[in-house]
């Protein structure tokens, strides 16, 4: 999923070139409600592109756009998606609304898929949330926080800086 239109032409040229493999882009962003969003574009770095409102100070935006957005539980029905094994997700501090947008996959499901997810605490007071928000609605689905290097279990409450982690199901 890629909402800005010159990463989303790369990633059907990447498709296009790897025909072996099952790729499906889609050109929209991930969030919790359908609809649209504004999302900034960086001007200096490509993997920084964010659409928390207030979330890139003025002078590293080249342009901002809007863009359609939708929740991740539509797509996996729509598509009648059922053996999901993992998730990856690095949406520059939107994590908690796009984990939300799994809602009700989450509710219908026995297995869970393993979720490697970027977690930007900075981002959370802009969005009206707290990162315990995201620790409770996690740990409600039974998934546990894990290092992505060492696998040791790690409280998120005390991450400052963003960091990389997995969400491991381990209720279920």
């Amino acid at each position: 999923f890629e909402p800005v239109p010159n990463y989303f032409r790369s990633l059907e040229k990447l498709a296009t070139m790897n025909t072996e493999f099952k790729l499906f882009p889609n050109q929209y962003a991930l969030g919790e409600k359908k609809g649209f969003t504004d999302i900034c574009i960086s001007n200096n770095n490509s993997g920084w592109n964010t659409v928390v409102p207030g979330g890139m100070k003025t002078r590293y935006i080249r342009q901002r756009l809007e863009v359609p957005i939708d929740r991740l539980d539509n797509y996996i029905q729509e598509h009648n998606l059922s053996k999901i094994k993992l998730i990856k997700i690095d949406v520059e501090g939107f994590e908690f609304p796009v984990l939300k947008g799994l809602s009700n996959y989450f509710d219908t499901r026995e297995s869970l898929p393993i979720i490697i997810c970027e977690i930007v605490p900075a981002v959370y007071p802009l969005m009206g949330s707290m990162l315990s928000q995201l620790i409770s609605y996690m740990k409600r689905y039974g998934y546990v926080t894990r290092n992505i290097i060492n696998n040791k279990k790690i409280d998120i409450s005390a991450i400052e800086d963003t960091e990389l982690v997995v969400f491991f199901p381990e209720n279920r």
